[in-house]
């Protein structure tokens, strides 16, 4: 028992120093001009793309980043037929609703989720694909930022 106390000290006393003498360093994005993308606030797996936090009119989104540009996503979805009308993300899929399109536009949450028959949707590629199915929590989103103000190839700097 006397030795669980003793390592035990001895890993809180190790922690402790570790903590003090290790200095936080924060990682940020930068575009080819120099022009701070965003603070890095995570790393995906399977080709690396960093979670970048950008701020833009007072909210915050995050968006998957590799060096030579934004990881395309896209998933938007629509009741026309022809990807026309207001754009939907599947609410199910993940907790904070955005998305990146093949034009380089971040598009965000703007409204509670809600049913809907899904009848076309883009790509990753841009390209409109007609569909049918219904959807049980659909998100409504909207263009918050053109995202071709930033310049590739991307890097990750200290900060």
């Amino acid at each position: 028992m006397k030795k669980f106390f003793t390592i035990s000290a001895l890993l809180l006393c190790t922690v402790a120093f570790a903590q003090q003498s290790t200095p936080a360093v924060n990682y940020i994005v930068v575009d080819s001009t120099g022009k701070t993308i965003g603070q890095v606030v995570g790393v995906l797996v399977g080709g690396h793309p960093v979670v970048v936090a950008i701020t833009s009119h007072g909210r915050t989104f995050l968006v998957d980043v590799v060096r030579n540009g934004f990881q395309k996503i896209s998933g938007l979805m629509f009741a026309t037929t022809d990807c026309s009308g207001q754009p939907y993300l599947d609410g199910g899929s993940v907790f904070l609703q955005t998305t990146v399109t093949s034009n380089n536009r971040l598009y965000a949450e703007s409204g509670p989720g809600q049913p809907l028959t899904v009848l076309s949707g883009f790509d990753s590629s841009g390209n409109c694909f007609q569909t049918n199915f219904p959807l049980d929590n659909a998100v409504p989103v909207t263009q918050v930022l053109n995202l071709n103000m930033f310049k590739p190839p991307f890097t990750v700097q200290a900060h």
